[in-house]
C-alpha cells in the first residue's frame, strides 16, 4: 500500500487532473459539449497507449542500453526540479473576472473526425496529459517495476488506470469543475504543487544518488 501511494503521488503531481483541467478548459472553451466529450475520449485513449508504450518499450531499451534505474531516476530528477523551478517563478494569478468575460463571447463550435484526431493527439496527449516531465515519471517508475517483479508491475498498472481515469472525468466534466473552481484557484494550487514537486525531485535524487555511490 505504502509503495501504491508513492508512485500514484509521484503520477498524479506529473500527469494527473490538476494541471490538465485550467489547460483542457482553455482548450475546448470554444468547442460544443459533444466535441469537448468526444476530445478528452480520445486524448486519454492516445495517452494511455503512449503510456503503455513507454512502460513496455523504453524501458526495455534501458534495459538493452545498461542505464541503470538510479541513473534514469538522476536524470528524471533533474527535469522535475527545472520544471518545478520555472511554475515556481512564473506564478501569476490570473483575474478572477477573466473566465465569465470570455465566456460570454463564445460561440460552441465542433470538430471534424479528423481535427478531432489531431488535437488529442497534439496539443491534448502530447504535451498537456504526458509532458516531459511525465515521461521521465513513466520511465522511471516502470524501470523500477521492472526490477522489483510481478507485485511492483502491478503496483504501476493500477496507478497509471487510475490517473487516467481521474484524467478523464476531469476532462468530461471541466466546465462543471470550473464553474466551482476559479483558475485563480488552480493556479494558487498549481504552485503549491511545484513547491511539493521540487522537494520530490530532491528527494529522487538523494536516493538515486546513494544507489550509485553507496
Amino acid at each position: 500500500m505504502e509503495q501504491f501511494s508513492y508512485i500514484f503521488t509521484i503520477f498524479f503531481i506529473t500527469i494527473g487532473p490538476l494541471k490538465i483541467i485550467p489547460l483542457f478548459y482553455g482548450m475546448t472553451i470554444e468547442l460544443d459539449e459533444k466535441s469537448l466529450k468526444k476530445l478528452a475520449l480520445k486524448g486519454t485513449w492516445f495517452s494511455l497507449i503512449i503510456i503503455l508504450l513507454l512502460a513496455l518499450v523504453v524501458t526495455h531499451m534501458l534495459k538493452a542500453w545498461r542505464i541503470s534505474i538510479p541513473s534514469v531516476t538522476v536524470a528524471g530528477s533533474i527535469l522535475l526540479f527545472i520544471s518545478s523551478l520555472k511554475m515556481i517563478l512564473a506564478f501569476k494569478p490570473p483575474g478572477a473576472g477573466a473566465k465569465h468575460a470570455a465566456e460570454s463571447e463564445i460561440k460552441p463550435q465542433s470538430l471534424s473526425p479528423k481535427e478531432l484526431s489531431m488535437k488529442a493527439l497534439s496539443p491534448l496527449a502530447i504535451p498537456l496529459i504526458i509532458s516531459p516531465i511525465g515521461v521521465a515519471a513513466i520511465i522511471a517508475a516502470a524501470s523500477l517495476a521492472l526490477e522489483s517483479g510481478f507485485e511492483a508491475d502491478l503496483t504501476v498498472i493500477v496507478a497509471v488506470l487510475l490517473i487516467v481515469l481521474l484524467n478523464l472525468l476531469s476532462m468530461v466534466f471541466v466546465r462543471k469543475i470550473m464553474k466551482v473552481i476559479s483558475i485563480a484557484a488552480f493556479s494558487i494550487l498549481g504552485w503549491i504543487f511545484a513547491i511539493l514537486q521540487a522537494a520530490l525531485a530532491v528527494q529522487f535524487m538523494v536516493n538515486a544518488l546513494h544507489k550509485l555511490f553507496p
